[in-house]
């Protein structure tokens, strides 16, 4: 090896240096693939079937109403479960969004290769956003359920 060579940073073909970009771009990237992965091939653990879930929903909306026609507080039971393995993905996922995000933000601020900072900034939103989008279509989809069965019950 050359005695006289020095360790050059990572570049761009403009000179810019991309350190930063490339970390985020990484770490946006395992981000995504964890959300992408919990998608398809979640969850980790088997939930309750919908029946139960829906079952469960509809026989404390009916005890709530009950309380108060009665004029009685309703208080639900509450379990403590810890944190399952599927809650520890979405945590993981919206760290290692959030933590792209700072990378990307930080690499323009100083003034790294504005692409790849870009591509960081895309990749950990788009982990977060994905997840967001997920849950909000789940959640739309077990009210339309729940109406469904509370109109069934005769509870319209």
């Amino acid at each position: 090896m050359n005695e006289n060579a020095v360790e050059k940073p990572a570049t761009a073909g403009n000179g810019k240096p991309r350190k930063l970009g490339l970390a985020g771009t990484v770490i946006g990237i395992i981000a995504l693939g964890i959300a992408i992965f919990h998608f398809f091939f979640g969850p980790l653990e088997q939930p309750p079937s919908v029946e139960e879930v829906v079952a469960e929903t509809a026989v404390k909306l009916k005890g709530a109403f009950a309380a108060k026609l009665k004029g009685e507080t309703y208080e639900a039971e509450r379990r403590s479960e810890g944190l399952k393995p599927d809650d520890l993905l979405r945590h993981t996922v919206t760290v290692l969004g959030f933590v792209a995000i700072v990378l990307a933000a930080i690499g323009f601020i100083q003034h790294e290769d504005w692409r790849a900072s870009s591509v960081a900034l895309a990749l950990g939103a788009g982990a977060i956003v994905f997840q967001f989008t997920v849950a909000v279509i789940g959640a739309v989809l077990a009210i339309i359920l729940v109406v469904a069965v509370l109109g069934a019950m005769g509870l319209s």
